[in-house]
């Protein structure tokens, strides 16, 4: 039988690259198609490659590539309901737990080549009856430790639940908050009350009053962003612009008149750094008839 295809309508992946398997407790894979068809009237059913009971609510989807392994997996987790003990349930004797872990696997590889299966059955009844008491009382502590877990799931789970709502509400409170500053920002500029830094202060820009300080504390100056501190509006100088006296020369003339042209003011103010522009004139007349009063003088 070819392990890639299903042993009732031999269909396989290759030629239905969309079929899914499942794998009943006997070990055999079924295509999805069959067991809808061997389990449209009734829950259970007989395997047609081992006469073994099959039950629908107890089969599993494959989850391994290889038949093979996937067939050994099932075999294990049937088995370890009732081969459960553990090495505290041989008191101690080393060598009786190695024994019994290498007949755990001598009986996992008879049912999953099929070898032996009635000597196979019979041992796995035999070891039932030998220790009933052992595997009920594991049985009990896996109940009671898989409960344990999913308590300690449950509450990981609540605690990261708890978690997120708390940030939650932190995150909504904060946003309130600053929707509440914006507001009071928009309010105060809306009635000319501007660079007010006191948060504590309404919307009429008065801040509450303070309580007084003990007889004989030093006076503490206003805070920065009291009501002090605020922005007061400047009143406008009345005082009259007088113009500075120009300097001619290095000392002070009277007054520019307003009825002077824009010639004589300019010329005003050359000269208050001293200028004058008969200077230039004089320094080019000196160097041109410099030379018309050389009198040369005979040599001795």
């Amino acid at each position: 039988m070819n392990e890639e295809e299903c042993p009732v309508c031999k269909n396989s992946p290759y030629l239905n690259p969309g079929m899914k398997f499942k794998v009943a407790l006997c070990g055999h894979r079924f295509c999805e198609a069959c067991l809808n068809r061997m389990f449209y009237l009734q829950q259970v059913t007989i395997c047609p490659i081992c006469n073994q009971t099959i039950r629908q609510a107890q089969l599993s989807s494959q989850t391994l590539d290889d038949p093979m392994m996937e067939k050994e997996m099932v075999i294990r987790r049937q088995l370890s309901k009732d081969f459960n003990l553990i090495e505290d349930d041989f008191e101690g004797n080393v060598r009786a737990y190695n024994d019994y872990l290498e007949e755990v696997e001598d009986i996992v590889f008879n049912l999953t080549s099929r070898t032996d299966l009635a000597a196979t059955q019979e041992r796995i009844a035999r070891f039932r009856q030998e220790h009933t008491l052992q595997i009920a009382r594991n049985r009990s502590r896996l109940a009671e430790s898989e409960r344990d877990v999913a308590m300690r799931i449950a509450s990981e789970k609540r605690e990261r639940e708890q978690a997120a709502q708390d940030a939650l509400r932190i995150d909504l409170e904060a946003e309130r908050v600053k929707q509440q500053r914006k507001e009071k920002v928009i309010n105060r500029i809306a009635k000319g009350i501007f660079f007010s830094l006191d948060e504590n202060e309404d919307e009429a820009g008065t801040a509450p009053p303070r309580p007084s300080p003990p007889p004989g504390a030093p006076q503490l100056p206003p805070a920065a962003g009291s009501s002090a501190m605020q922005y007061q509006p400047k009143a406008p100088d009345t005082t009259t612009f007088v113009p500075a006296l120009p300097v001619v020369g290095g000392r002070r003339t009277q007054a520019a008149e307003p009825g002077r042209s824009a010639e004589e003011l300019r010329t005003l103010r050359d000269r208050a750094g001293g200028h004058d522009p008969k200077i230039a004139l004089l320094r080019a007349m000196q160097e041109a008839f410099s030379t018309l009063f050389f009198a040369p003088q005979a040599p001795p």
